[in-house]
């Protein structure tokens, strides 16, 4: 009878205690998701801070380009081809920040409708040859590729592709954007001719801050977004890299949409 009543006794402080834990541990889970709304918030109010005065200044930067209001010499058209590079590269910098910030506070919500992936692929392509060194060449179909997904992500995920292998790539080398139905789902890809990653470098490529050479001038911020991007579409994102000899980073958009099953 004794050892019946310790180990009931045993029994019930057990209980109590895993109800004192849980409650703990649902507090704290309040905390952190009140903690991760609040800077959703402060950071959504940043960006739409920043992007309003920096969109101003691309402005400003692509009629001057347009040279409509006079004449440029080849040194001031050096300089206004940078304001717009570095207006651009900030106004991404902002966007990526904002999408991280409502992924961490639960407020990643995808928007589906048929998207034609070859088509976003030329259209974000035509937007980039202006900006970037690098040429870009396109491999797509001739025929629609369609697939359930929300366009701007899709393409927020592919301009982070493709501003990373421009980045790596020796000035005036081609970066190839390719683009591949196949029978469940669409396959995207971008190859660089960069200078590749070692094993270690691989093994950081997705950590925010990392220092690998695709990274070596931004935060990384970008790539880890374009996972989450994927991810959430049902897809996977691929690295396939060799030290020395470029880089190819490639996802795959299920064609029904997140809940569809790929083979």
């Amino acid at each position: 009878m004794a050892v019946m009543a310790t180990l009931l006794a045993v029994a019930a402080a057990t209980v109590v205690w895993c109800a004192v834990e849980w409650r703990r541990a649902s507090a704290d889970a309040r905390r952190l998701r009140s903690l991760a709304r609040w800077r959703a918030d402060q950071v959504s109010m940043l960006s739409h801070e920043l992007r309003t005065p920096l969109t101003m200044v691309k402005l400003s930067g692509d009629l001057l380009a347009s040279q409509s209001p006079g004449p440029l010499t080849s040194a001031q058209a050096r300089f206004v081809e940078t304001i717009r590079h570095q207006a651009d590269s900030t106004i991404e910098l902002a966007e990526d920040l904002l999408t991280q910030a409502r992924i961490e506070a639960g407020r990643f919500n995808l928007h589906l409708e048929p998207c034609d992936v070859a088509e976003i692929v030329v259209g974000l392509v035509a937007d980039l040859r202006g900006l970037r060194g690098s040429p870009i060449v396109m491999d797509c179909p001739t025929v629609p590729c369609w697939v359930q997904a929300d366009k701007l992500l899709v393409r927020q995920a592919l301009a982070n592709l493709i501003n990373n292998a421009v980045v790596v790539s020796p000035a005036g080398s081609p970066v190839t954007v390719r683009v591949t139905q196949r029978e469940y789902d669409v396959l995207v890809s971008v190859t660089d001719d960069g200078t590749g990653m070692t094993a270690a470098e691989r093994l950081e490529l997705f950590h925010r801050f990392a220092s690998g050479r695709p990274l070596r001038s931004g935060t990384g911020l970008g790539l880890i977004i374009t996972k989450q991007i994927v991810e959430r579409h049902g897809g996977r994102l691929f690295v396939d890299t060799v030290a020395q000899r470029g880089t190819t980073m490639m996802f795959n958009l299920p064609i029904g949409g997140p809940n569809e099953v790929v083979a």
